[in-house]
């Protein structure tokens, strides 16, 4: 009887010891992807939600992994101060550049956060929204195609004033400054 006793409590014991271990690897390390976003160059970015935000109103954590093709380039975590709520598309923004791939990653509680992963595996975030529109875009006016260069910076502003501004020719420019 007694063996029957000690029995019963190491099952149970047992039992209670992997649903907490379930529960804390759904809460703290499992990996949910939210969304993917592909490009006709071959590379993908996948975004992962990891784990459960913290209880009741913490932050979410996430991982960004930029693939070309099937391997992995290189890899960004990110947290998420948005009241408690699950990571959703809506919030990011991505936008494809040459050589790398820029994230707005937004939330309630936050400033907006920007991750650039490039293709050659380096990666680097911000916070200064004015850097998000840096990438060239390239419209068409009146059947003329144009490029519009916004500046990263001061120092990149007045590069392109001085050496791009110059190219336009009268009409439409070939290269128009986004200030």
């Amino acid at each position: 009887m007694r063996r029957i006793i000690i029995n019963s409590i190491l099952i149970v014991g047992a039992l209670l010891l992997f649903l907490y271990g379930a529960m804390e690897y759904k809460t703290q390390y499992a990996k949910t992807e939210i969304v993917t976003y592909d490009t006709n160059k071959g590379y993908k970015l996948i975004i992962y939600m990891i784990g459960e935000p913290e209880w009741p109103f913490g932050p979410t954590k996430g991982r960004m992994e930029l693939y070309d093709e099937s391997d992995r380039i290189s890899e960004c975590n990110y947290v998420l101060h948005d009241d408690g709520c699950i990571t959703q598309k809506d919030n990011f923004e991505v936008k494809w550049t040459e050589d790398s791939v820029v994230v707005r990653a937004m939330a309630q509680e936050q400033e907006d956060v920007y991750y650039q992963l490039y293709f050659d595996g380096e990666v680097k975030s911000w916070q200064e929204e004015a850097l998000y529109d840096l990438p060239i875009s390239s419209e068409e006016i009146d059947g003329c195609e144009i490029i519009r260069i916004k500046p990263f910076d001061k120092e990149m502003l007045k590069w392109t004033k001085e050496v791009v501004a110059p190219i336009g020719y009268h009409g439409i420019n070939i290269y128009q400054i986004g200030l």
